[in-house]
């Protein structure tokens, strides 16, 4: 029988506002890449050539905060350094995979990021307030797992 497959339960988001590291609650996330489709039309070859070029990736999470994580306070200074034209806080993050083999862990880190907007929305009076916290970034590679 095949390895299960990795599960939510065994990965953990840290971001870094500003230098200082923070884990994350994730409850949704996904990266994608931002990338543009190339078709180059060569004149006498019976089909068009291919290509992809990457821009960068794009990571959307659904998280929520408790005082370690200090989501709203970190984006907040994020903004209010730039309202003050001060140099924008730095900002990256990083991604751990535990593997269910119980030995292979898998890493990869975010550099060159950017938060984009952020969203802060309750689904009611029990319900745990959430934020949509996301990022634009150039560098996705792989790192060593810790």
């Amino acid at each position: 029988m095949g390895e299960p497959f990795i599960r939510g339960r065994n990965t953990t988001f840290k971001l870094y506002f500003n230098n200082q590291p923070f884990v994350v609650k994730v409850k949704t996330w996904s990266i994608e890449e931002i990338a543009v489709e190339v078709t180059d039309q060569v004149n006498g070859e019976q089909r068009a050539r291919f290509d992809i070029v990457t821009d960068g990736f794009k990571l959307m999470t659904d998280c929520y905060d408790d005082s370690s994580s200090n989501i709203l306070t970190n984006i907040i200074a994020q903004i209010t350094a730039a309202d003050a034209i001060n140099p924008a806080l730095p900002f990256s993050g990083g991604v751990l995979f535990q593997y269910n083999d119980g030995l292979t862990k898998g890493a990869f880190t975010m550099n060159g990021a950017v938060r984009t907007p952020m969203k802060v929305a309750s689904g009611g009076r029990t319900e745990a307030i959430e934020h949509t916290v996301g990022a634009r970034f150039t560098q996705f590679a792989s790192a060593p797992a810790a």
